[in-house]
């Protein structure tokens, strides 16, 4: 199964940021208004993810809590945000891991040794 992509993958930032998650990102009155009204036109944005390596999988919802900023999370609840997103970019796995990690034409997700002794 592929992945249906929005915004065109030459078109994106260095690390393979939409301008969604750029608007989001920034999380100003204006980006949270801009972020919005983006949506509005184009609705499959929201389940747009970064494309890189470093942060794979990582979409506008993630961004929303790590910025913790509740009214945006509501709002991507509200409009369809994929909750089942799993973030697989090497940013956001534990150092003994990232040596072992791997790509696989059978599944999206990087496959990685399991041990880890990974603390916190």
């Amino acid at each position: 199964m592929y992945r249906d992509i929005c915004w065109d993958l030459d078109a994106r930032g260095s690390v393979g940021e939409s301008c969604l998650h750029i608007c989001v990102l920034s999380a100003s009155a204006v980006h949270t208004d801009l972020a919005k009204r983006l949506l509005q036109f184009y609705p499959k944005l929201m389940n747009d993810i970064y494309m890189s390596d470093e942060y794979y999988g990582e979409n506008v919802l993630h961004i929303a809590i790590v910025n913790e900023d509740p009214r945006m999370v509501k709002y991507f609840l509200d409009n369809g945000a994929n909750v089942n997103e799993r973030c697989t970019g090497a940013f956001m796995s534990p150092e003994d891991q990232k040596s072992s990690r791997m790509d696989s034409l059978e599944q999206e997700h990087v496959i990685c040794d399991t041990n880890t002794n990974y603390k916190g």
